[in-house]
Parts: C-alpha cells; sequence; structure tokens
C-alpha cells in the first residue's frame, strides 16, 4: 500500500513540477558547465547501491576537489547551487528515484557507500527500510554542512554527526506508522518555512504571484467573456442583413479575444484602479479598444478567405468598449441610477434634511458625493459659491445657484433645513459677511473642520460642528498686538526657514502684511517655494522676496543665504515633525531639528542677526518620543549658545 502511494503521488509530482524541472536545469547549464543532475551513489535497502538523482549544486569537477560532502562554505558549491541548497530544490529530482522505487517519501536518509562500514549491528536495521527523501533526521541536519569545519570535516562527521542522525533513524523505525509519516512531511515544510532566508524568498514570490492574479488574471477573466459575449452579438446582428457561417465566424473572433488583451495590458489598463477611475481613463480605455479592433480588421483583410466580416468587427468592438467601460464604471453607473431614483421618488417624499452647500469645489463636491451616496438622511438641494463660471451649473447633478449674497433667498425658497459650509473659514473671502448671511436665516449651520476629517468618515456622519469663531479654532481667540509686530518687522529683512511648510507658510502670509524691507524664504522644497512665491506675489507684487533652496544643515549653504541677504529677523520654523517617521529615523531628527538650529543661530549670531525666534513645539515639554525631545535639545542649545546683542526665543 506504502509502495503504491509512493508511486502515485512521486508521479503527479513530477507532472507538476515539470514546469520547474525544465526552468532549473536551463538555469544551471547558463550557471556553470557540466550535467544538469547529480548522479552520485547512495545505500539503498539491505545495503544495495543506487544512483541518487539530484539537481547538480558543485562545479563539474567537485569530486576531485574535495569529498562527497559538503561542508562549511564549501567553494565547490556554485552560486545558484547555494540557492538551490537552501531552497531544497535540488533534492526534487530524487521523485525519479521514487518512482524507479529506490526511495520512499519518507525514510532514512541514503549514505555515501563509503561509510558502511561505520553502520554498526546496531545501526543495521537502518539499512532493511527504503531510504527517504525527507526524515527527521534530514529536518534536524537540514543546516548539515554548517557543523563540518573545512579541516578535519570528515572526522567531525563519523566522529558526531552520523551517529546523532542514525540514532535519530533508529528512532523513527521504532514508532513507524503512515500517520508519522505524514507528520513528518508536514514538519518538513514547515522547517522549510522557518529559514528565514527562504521564507522571505517564498513570500516575495507570493506577493507577486498575488499581484499578478489581482492585476491581470482577474480583470483578463472578466474581460474574456464580455468581448465574446460582444462578438457573438455583433454576429447575431449582422447575421440579420448577411450571410454569415456563424460557426466558424465565432471561431475566428475568439481569437481576436487575445488580441484585445494583449493591447490592453500595452495600453496599461490592467495597471490602474478602476474602482477611483475617471473620465481620463475612459479615453485610454476606447483607444485600447479601437487599436485592437482595428488590427483584428487590419489581419481580416490580410487573410486569403475573410470569415469575419468587418462590420461585425466594427460592432465587435463597439459593443466591446460598452461592455469594458459597464464593468469598470459601475459604482458611477449604478451610483447615478439610483440617485435619479431618489430625486424622483426620495425628494419627492421630503425625507431628509434639506441642505444648501457653501463652497462647490473640493471640500464641497465630496461631500455631496457622500451625503448622495451614503447618507440618505440629507438631501443637497443647491450650492453656493463666489465663483462665478460655477453659476448655473451642476456638481454631482446639484445646481450652483449663485453666490453668497443669494443664500437668504435661497434658504427660504428651498425650504432649507441645514447650511452646510464647506470651505475653511480662514481662507474664505469676509468671512464675517459670510456668516452673518447664514445667520440671517432659520437654518441650523455646521462646519467641516478640515479636509482630512471628512475624508476619513468612510461613508459614516462627518463630525460636523456648531459655527463658533473661537471653537474653529480650537483655542482661545488671541488678540493680535499689530503694533509692536509693525515696529519689529517693518522696513527689516525677515528670514523664514521651512517657509513651504504649514507654520512657515502662514509666517509668511502674515509678515508681508507689516511692509518688511525683503522677505528671505528658505526651504529645501522647490515646489512649494515656487507656490508660495506666486501666491505672495499676488498679495504683494511690489515686496522683495529672496527664495533660497537648500538644507539647513548644510553650514557652507546657509552661510553663503546669511552673507548675500543679511537678515535682521529669522523665524526658524524649519522641522522635522511627524513623530511616527522620526520614530524610525531618529538620525535625521537630530541632523534637521538639532544641528540644523545649531547652524543657523551660529550664522544668525555671526551675521548680527538683532532676533532668531525658534518656533519648537509642544511636545517638548517632558519629551517622550523622537521629535519632543530633538525639539527640546535645539531649546536648550539655543539656551545655553551665546547670544551676544541677538535676542532669542523659542516658542511652543
Amino acid at each position: 500500500m506504502k509502495r503504491a502511494f509512493d508511486f502515485v503521488i512521486a508521479l503527479i509530482g513530477l507532472a507538476v513540477l515539470s514546469p520547474i524541472f525544465l526552468i532549473v536545469a536551463a538555469a544551471i547549464k547558463a550557471d556553470s558547465r557540466g550535467p544538469v543532475f547529480y548522479r552520485g551513489e547512495r545505500l539503498g535497502r539491505d545495503g544495495k547501491r543506487f544512483r541518487i538523482f539530484k539537481f547538480r549544486t558543485m562545479v563539474a569537477d567537485a569530486a576531485e576537489l574535495g569529498g562527497g560532502i559538503t561542508i562549511r562554505d564549501d567553494p565547490r558549491v556554485t552560486r545558484l547551487g547555494r540557492f538551490l541548497r537552501r531552497t531544497k530544490i535540488d533534492e526534487l529530482p530524487q521523485l525519479i528515484n521514487v518512482v524507479r522505487g529506490e526511495m520512499s517519501w519518507v525514510g532514512p536518509r541514503p549514505e555515501d557507500p563509503r561509510y558502511l562500514p561505520y553502520y554498526s549491528p546496531r545501526y543495521r536495521p537502518v539499512l532493511a527500510v527504503l531510504p527517504g527523501i525527507t526524515s527527521i533526521a534530514s529536518i534536524r541536519y537540514r543546516h548539515e554542512e554548517s557543523l563540518l569545519p573545512p579541516e578535519d570535516w570528515e572526522k567531525v562527521y563519523l566522529g558526531s554527526v552520523l551517529p546523532a542522525k542514525l540514532d535519530i533513524e533508529l528512532s523513527y523505525l521504532a514508532t513507524r506508522s503512515p500517520g508519522q509519516d505524514l507528520l513528518i512531511l508536514l514538519a518538513t515544510g514547515f522547517a522549510l518555512l522557518k529559514d528565514e532566508a527562504h521564507f522571505d524568498a517564498l513570500a516575495r514570490v507570493v506577493t507577486r504571484f498575488e499581484r499578478f492574479v489581482e492585476r491581470y488574471v482577474s480583470w483578463v477573466a472578466i474581460d474574456t467573456p464580455l468581448i465574446v459575449l460582444a462578438y457573438a452579438l455583433a454576429l447575431f446582428v449582422r447575421s440579420i442583413t448577411a450571410e454569415i457561417d456563424l460557426p466558424l465566424a465565432f471561431a475566428e473572433a475568439l481569437v481576436g479575444v487575445a488580441i484585445y488583451v494583449i493591447v490592453n495590458q500595452f495600453f496599461g489598463i490592467y495597471h490602474r484602479v478602476w474602482r477611483y477611475a475617471s473620465g481620463q481613463e475612459s479615453v485610454t480605455l476606447f483607444a485600447s479598444v479601437a487599436t485592437a479592433t482595428l488590427l483584428i480588421g487590419l489581419i481580416s483583410l490580410l487573410m486569403p478567405t475573410r470569415v469575419l466580416p468587418l462590420g461585425a468587427i466594427g460592432l465587435g468592438g463597439f459593443f466591446s468598449f460598452i461592455f469594458l467601460a459597464a464593468v469598470r464604471y459601475r459604482r458611477n453607473l449604478l451610483g447615478g441610477i439610483r440617485q435619479v431614483i431618489e430625486d424622483y421618488v426620495g425628494f419627492a417624499s421630503g425625507e431628509g434634511a434639506r441642505v444648501l452647500m457653501i463652497g462647490a469645489k473640493d471640500i464641497g463636491q465630496i461631500l455631496a458625493y457622500q451625503l448622495q451616496n451614503h447618507l440618505r438622511t440629507y438631501q443637497v438641494v443647491g450650492f453656493v459659491d463666489d465663483d462665478r463660471q460655477t453659476h448655473g451649473m451642476k456638481v454631482h447633478n446639484v445646481p450652483v445657484y449663485g453666490g453668497r449674497d443669494q443664500i437668504p433667498e435661497l434658504v427660504a425658497r428651498l425650504h432649507v433645513d441645514l447650511i452646510l459650509i464647506a470651505i475653511p473659514l480662514t481662507k474664505a473671502r469676509a468671512p464675517r459677511e459670510l456668516l452673518a448671511l447664514c445667520r440671517s436665516t432659520q437654518a441650523q449651520i455646521k462646519v467641516i473642520p478640515s479636509l482630512g476629517d471628512l475624508l476619513t468618515q468612510n461613508g459614516h456622519v462627518p463630525n460636523w460642528i456648531d459655527v463658533d469663531d473661537e471653537e474653529l479654532m480650537q483655542r482661545p481667540a488671541y488678540q493680535i498686538d499689530e503694533a509692536s509686530c509693525r515696529n519689529l518687522l517693518a522696513d527689516r529683512v525677515v528670514m523664514v526657514t521651512g517657509a513651504a511648510g504649514s507654520i512657515g507658510s502662514e509666517l509668511c502670509r502674515q509678515i508681508v502684511t507689516y511692509q518688511p524691507r525683503r522677505l528671505v524664504m528658505v526651504d529645501i522644497n522647490e515646489s512649494g517655494l515656487h507656490d508660495l512665491y506666486v501666491d505672495l506675489h499676488g498679495v504683494a507684487p511690489g515686496l522683495g522676496i529672496d527664495l533660497v533652496l537648500g538644507d539647513i544643515s548644510d553650514f557652507h549653504r546657509m552661510s553663503k543665504a546669511f552673507e548675500q541677504t543679511q537678515p535682521h529677523i529669522v523665524f526658524h520654523a524649519a522641522a522635522y515633525k511627524h513623530v511616527p517617521i522620526l520614530e524610525e529615523n531618529p538620525g535625521e531628527a537630530v541632523r534637521v531639528n538639532v544641528l540644523g538650529t545649531w547652524v543657523l543661530h551660529r550664522l544668525a549670531r555671526q551675521f548680527g542677526v538683532e532676533r532668531f525666534i525658534l518656533i519648537s513645539s509642544d511636545k517638548a515639554v517632558n519629551p517622550s518620543n523622537v521629535l519632543g525631545l530633538s525639539k527640546r535639545m535645539g531649546e536648550m542649545m539655543i539656551s545655553a549658545a551665546p547670544h551676544g546683542a541677538m535676542r532669542s526665543t523659542a516658542i511652543t
């Protein structure tokens, strides 16, 4: 029974693994000269000798360069051989020995005939059974070569390794059973996975396979029947007015399916996340389908006998595009159909709070989409936006009625229950005027705190808050001492580091209102620096702005910047600020937040800066992470450093 099981499973294994055999064989021939298989002599059942099959992992003349056992760092092992040994792929050809009846799946590992004299009468029972591809001893000694030193390796092997292995084999024979053999096979698989290098290699292969299936197989499996259906429909329509050999024409159309799949791959159709596809992707899909259709038509024209009419090819391409687009844009189509139904059914019944949205861009359109597709307790009845180009247009099938001056009239006419302000009040034009218009109505007023807060709701009710000037800032309102700021900044050269960041950019916007002589903006972010320059140039076109692109920890670059601009005041806002990232990269936190601060503070003293203001962080108070610690070190450093005539301040 065991022999029949071994034979059948080994035969199946050889058939299934035959592609791998071919790939490995080709790789071995390309890696080094010599045969594909190693066929060394081994001891079989009852001490009979046989030739074992293995993939060759050593150089061709390995027998002349050393013994029959692999030792630690054996120079005879080829580069490919190391991989084959580590993954145990070199053992796969032993399935041939199993089919030939020379080996079994599980059993004592066969030894070199030279070591037969070392099988004492105690160990002779090991030779009474068929040797196996795997065993408990082979699992425990799967890294046997690492135990054998280059010098006296045979002495170590015969004195300790071989006796230990034979003792394990005797224990196996004493309790041998089919159930135990199955456990040994499972243990072999787990042992291979426990090897970190092999596990990583396997994980990479599995990941790539999953990506391949997700990216190609799934969409190919969907596209293939749709294209077949498209051409079947096209042939049926064409057969109404023309005589067509339908079976033969359909068979030819099936060949065209491969062309569509190949062309789709060329156009990158299978490299897109269609769940978030826009109209641009539909143009690419159309170009792909049109190209494939033209190719099929050209091939049909070149055929000596045209079976598939050109009209059927054109219709097949048209239907193919319709089907492929429909399955990819199914969410948009279904959502649109549902919205149309709700427009006539849901709204007519008066269900849900009626919402007037302030802001038809960015946050407003995202919020409207969420309300229409995920929340049935709200009805967006209109938009208001100050951009005249949007007036009379529709966003998600909801009209944009006009500007803010129409809010009171629209609330009354549309019976609005809730006004949602979907723009940041801090960036809105005349926010007090906007709030006054909203408060003049009977509708409730809510605001979205931020775009990030909206995007993290995953279809649930957003965290809308009541409009309150101080609550929007999430802190008590502070009154700015305009006179002091003007005395400090007017007609001064002001340098801001980290100018393209969130804090630095807002500092620059505030500073330009106090009419400095020049503004020096320092940052390593080229695009952010350019965008900020464009914004400020529109606000203060006559102001001189210097752009300094560089790393604040680069002493020579910063020294040149100070020498060229001669700033009177330095606002140091440049820093790495993301806690999780800095926890994994503490060296960068120290380089930028500590060394960069030291460089700027030293240069500020050297070039006679009047004031140096460090924008720190509240995490610097009793720091519990790398960010807080690096910012605290910066504070302590400027406090301890000599200031001379310069005044230094750290602000959290």
